[in-house]
């Protein structure tokens, strides 16, 4: 069986309306148009906007026609499915299937179309309807064309760029034992003096509990000894 199978952002009416010699000496051709309608979830609209993942989408469609194909032999396919904003009335797919009888293509024709749905990464990913619309519907469409992807497992130099699905915690703390993080400096909250006094330097790995008088700070850069003991703040 022929497949031929185009993702496209042009309209399909520009496309050839027949396949000519492709269709061989098929003696029935079926073929089914989805066209944009006027009203998509009991709302008016004005176009709808399909995305796809185009190579894996072409790629499942193949798949699905070639295991269909087995169970109602045809002699080609042709599949056009068009990406993009479509306005209502234009066509956003079209299949058409040729065989030597009438019962394979229709056949074939009303089964893929299920799997498509189903099982292609090709989206209606929003309704355009021609006016403003509620943080609350933009949200909710968000969530129902977008569901999460499927995670998988990769190793760990094969995972930049990704995005974590899970938060990873460690178990343990590294190093196990208290110790100053960074290099900055340590002041009363409540502390309104404009020159402070350094009374002590936290190095890495120190830990120094102590409270701070008013006028006072402790520094942790190792170079805080050397400094003046009085800072301009």
């Amino acid at each position: 069986m022929q497949i031929d199978i185009t993702l496209t952002s042009q309209p399909i009416e520009g496309h050839p309306d027949w396949p000519g010699e492709r269709v061989g000496q098929a003696g029935a051709v079926a073929r089914f148009r989805g066209i944009v309608r006027g009203e998509e979830e009991g709302r008016r609209i004005v176009a709808l906007e399909y995305e796809a993942y185009a190579s894996m989408a072409e790629r499942v469609m193949r798949r699905i026609l070639d295991e269909l194909g087995a169970a109602h032999p045809c002699d080609y396919v042709r599949v056009i499915h068009r990406l993009g904003v479509i306005p209502v009335g234009e066509t956003a797919i079209e299949v058409l299937a040729a065989s030597a009888h009438r019962a394979e293509p229709f056949a074939l024709l009303a089964a893929f179309m299920d799997q498509l749905k189903q099982d292609v990464p090709i989206w209606k990913c929003r309704a355009l309807s021609g006016g403003a619309v509620s943080a609350e519907e933009a949200a909710a469409r968000v969530r129902q064309l977008c569901p999460p992807l499927e995670t998988e497992r990769v190793p760990l130099a094969d995972a930049a760029g990704r995005t974590l699905r899970e938060t990873i915690r460690a178990t343990e703390d590294q190093p196990a034992f208290d110790r100053s993080a960074m290099d900055g400096y340590a002041v009363r909250l409540d502390e309104s003096a404009t020159r402070l006094r350094v009374v002590d330097d936290i190095r890495a790995g120190d830990w120094k509990p102590r409270s701070l008088q008013p006028g006072r700070l402790c520094a942790s850069p190792p170079e805080a000894r050397s400094r003046t003991q009085t800072w301009a703040w």
